[in-house]
Parts: C-alpha cells; sequence; structure tokens
C-alpha cells in the first residue's frame, strides 16, 4: 500500500524500554508502521513512574506521530479485577485490571482529531477500546492464547489461587473466543497456539487467524568473548555474580510472572541436587527483575544466585556455559530462548518451551522435562565441548534464518494495510 495511513496502535504496557518481551514486539511493530510511512498514533496505560512515562514519551514521539500515555493506578486495577472475581458474571480479571475509562476517552480524542484508517494492537486485553466501527479494520496481536495458559496455572497451584486462575482461564477464554469472531485479524506466535484456539474456539476455524513470530534484536544478541566483550563494561553492582570459579546455568526472565517462578523453583529445588552430585562447582544464576519473595528465598548465597534488575541480559547469556528454559507452562514463543540462540549459548529447554523457537533436540539445543533428562543434558554440554559449540552455532543459525525482526513485522504490516483497503 503506498498511501500512508494513520494507524491507532495500542498495547497494555509501556513498550519503552523494549526490554521485556511484553515490550519488544509491539516497539518493534511500532517502528515498522512508522519504516513503511504510516503514521502511528500510540495510546496505552502505564502503572510506571512519572519519571519512567516521561522518558517513554519522549523516546516514542521519535517514532509515533502522538503519544498518549495514560497513567494506570495498580490498586485501583487490583480493585477492579478483584471486584470482577468475586461477581460471578464478571469479566476476565486480565481485562478489567487494563479497563480505566481514561483510555477509552483518549482513543476517541485521538479518532477526532485525525483521520484514522485502522487500528494495530498488542495483547488481547486493549480490544475493549477499540470501537465496533473499527474492529473489523483492526489487527490484533494476541501472542498467546493466554486462557489456556491460566487453565494450566490452576492445576499448579494450591487454593485459592488455583480457584482463581481457573475462574480467570473460563472467562478470558470467552474473551478471546469474542475477539477472533469479531476482529479483522488476529495473531499469535506460533502455529501451535493457533491450532490450540482453534480447537478452543469454534469462531477461530472461521476466521482470519494467522501467526507470525516474535523476533530478536541479532546485533543486541550476538556471540563473543565474555572476558574481552562483555567484563570490563559490568556493572559494579554486579560484579559479584561474575566472581569465583564456577560452572554458571543461567535462566533470564521476569522474575514477577509466575511460569518464570515456577521454572526456576523446579530447577532450583530438583535440578540443581543433581547437577551438584556431578558438577561440584555448579551455580545457577536467576538473572531478571522484580523477582517475587519465592524466588527470593531460593537464593541461597552460594551456588543459587538471584539478581534482580540487571542491566543487561546479554554479558549472562555469554558468560554462561549452559542457558536454562525448563518452562512447563509455557505458552507460544520464548524470547528468553531465542536471545540466548541468537546469543550462541548452549541452550537446555522443556518440549513445551522448545515448541514455540523452532527447537531441534540435539540440533540446535537439547530437549527434556524430567529433572533427570535437564540435569544431564547440563552435564552433557559442559563435560563436551565440541557439543556445546555445535548447538550454539546451529541455534545463531537458526536465529538468523527463523527471527530477524524486519521481515516479521513487514509481514503484519502488509496483512494490515491489506485489511483496510479491502474493508474501505
Amino acid at each position: 500500500m503506498a498511501r500512508s495511513l494513520d494507524i491507532v496502535f495500542i498495547c497494555h504496557k509501556l513498550p519503552y524500554p523494549p526490554h521485556k518481551g511484553f515490550q519488544v514486539k509491539p516497539f518493534h511493530m511500532m517502528k515498522g508502521l512508522a519504516r513503511r510511512g504510516h503514521k502511528v498514533h500510540l495510546v496505552c496505560p502505564a502503572t510506571a513512574s512519572s519519571a519512567e512515562i516521561e522518558i517513554a514519551r519522549v523516546e516514542m514521539q521519535k517514532i509515533c506521530a502522538t503519544v498518549t500515555i495514560v497513567p494506570l493506578s495498580p490498586w485501583e486495577s487490583r480493585i477492579n479485577a478483584g471486584l470482577a472475581l468475586i461477581n460471578p458474571w464478571g469479566a476476565s480479571l486480565s481485562v478489567k485490571y487494563f479497563a480505566t475509562h481514561a483510555l477509552s476517552k483518549a482513543v476517541a480524542s485521538v479518532i477526532a482529531a485525525h483521520p484514522i484508517a485502522g487500528f494495530m494492537l498488542y495483547s488481547s486485553t486493549t480490544a475493549q477500546y477499540v470501537p465496533p466501527e473499527f474492529r473489523k479494520r483492526c489487527l490484533i496481536d494476541m501472542g498467546d492464547v493466554d486462557s489456556a495458559k491460566w487453565s494450566e496455572l490452576s492445576g499448579k497451584t494450591d487454593f485459592p489461587m488455583s480457584w482463581v486462575y481457573r475462574v480467570e482461564g473460563k472467562r478470558l477464554y470467552q474473551y478471546e473466543h469474542w475477539v477472533v469472531e469479531n476482529f479483522g485479524l488476529t495473531n499469535l506466535a506460533t502455529p501451535a497456539e493457533c491450532e490450540l484456539l482453534k480447537e478452543l474456539s469454534p469462531a477461530a476455524k472461521k476466521n482470519q487467524l494467522f501467526s507470525t513470530p516474535n523476533g530478536t534484536d541479532t546485533t543486541k544478541f550476538t556471540p563473543g568473548d565474555f572476558a574481552t566483550l562483555d567484563k570490563p563494561h559490568i556493572p559494579e553492582s554486579e560484579t559479584r555474580f561474575f566472581a569465583g570459579d564456577c560452572v554458571p546455568i543461567v535462566f533470564t526472565g521476569a522474575m514477577d510472572y509466575d511460569p518464570n517462578v515456577e521454572a526456576v523453583a523446579f530447577f532450583a529445588k530438583d535440578v540443581m541436587p543433581l547437577l551438584r552430585a556431578r558438577i561440584p562447582n555448579v551455580r545457577f544464576l536467576i538473572v531478571g527483575g522484580h523477582p517475587k519473595p519465592e524466588v527470593k528465598a531460593l537464593d541461597n548465597g552460594i551456588d543459587v544466585l538471584v539478581t534482580g534488575y540487571v542491566k543487561d541480559a546479554p554479558p549472562y547469556m555469554r558468560y554462561a556455559r549452559v542457558v536454562v528454559v525448563p518452562l512447563r507452562l509455557a505458552r507460544g514463543i520464548q524470547n528468553k530462548a531465542i536471545e540466548a540462540m541468537a546469543c550462541g549459548s548452549p541452550l537446555v529447554c522443556t518440549s513445551l518451551a522448545a515448541k514455540g523457537v523452532a527447537g531441534l533436540h540435539n540440533v540446535n539445543m537439547l530437549v527434556g522435562d524430567s529433572a533427570q533428562e535437564i540435569a544431564g543434558h547440563v552435564i552433557a554440554i559442559v563435560a563436551q565441548p565440541e557439543l556445546a559449540a555445535r548447538l550454539a552455532r546451529d541455534a545463531r543459525e537458526t536465529v538468523l534464518k527463523k527471527y530477524e525482526w524486519t521481515p516479521i513485522i513487514d509481514e503484519l504490516v502488509t496483512r494490515l494495510e491489506g485489511l483496510i483497503e479491502q474493508k474501505t
């Protein structure tokens, strides 16, 4: 499409800085729209501080025609979600958490001020803000089938959270069904997620559902020698994580995200005892911001260390002898796995995590699900440098072939352009 279009872009959280999974893809989606000559009108809620919001506003104005960030009170959002929970006929807790009249007004103001041709959304929770007349001219990137994730979590946790997750799984499924049925295009991160949604939702079978993966920045996440590339630039507050004669095993991810919490607890409690018996100087580094109390409790100050927020993740991946993604509640693409592959880090994944990243056992990673399998794979990589080198090389090649951002985002934008052309 040659002509420039005004597109409203809504995401459920601040897309800047693009460090976390929920920030990286929407950031690149907006860059892709702008690169193709379109005018992007960003509208999003934010629970961040006023200083963080202002930094994001300034940076996103370099990409977008207009930027509207609506402060969202975490306490008000929790109350809204809580009220929805105790209402037998209530909406999805996730949807109510991000519901605010101020954001609806902001969207209406943008529509009134500009010749809006269509919408692009990131996260199913943002669909509530699209006026009915624009829904068929809207592409929504749902990422994963989140309702299935909550349903899985209900079977992995104790009451009362098991009940909360079960309720959310059912309600969010109904909402996802409504989105697929009423919106122009729905994207999911993997073909497996598309098939799952089709299995769960009859509406998905007859609507425009497709998959494009997440990508990664292959200039930032690159292979290299940790000692020369990273060590001189490690912040002083983080140097202790790289000290000592050890065999570092690394997990990276947001540590307030329940599937990540479950994964590192499983590794620390079930896999590490097996590794200690064979690799006495093994060390497990849990790398990521906002660790929950149960994650902090895993830190024994000796061979399991919780870093909290770090300046940059690539140094930890290049430092690692093995990067592990022991997710057992995985949905869709795992950015942490793609980033490790891009860094040329030998990788051990569960089958669920491997499924979303073109992971092939003994080709670009080792795949196992039990504690014994995962420990055995880690030991094999540590003991066999040639195996580690081969896995690392093939992992990097996989990322270069499948997960570069530009072609991924171009496909999304092209689909939106075609949808708008068809509907106007």
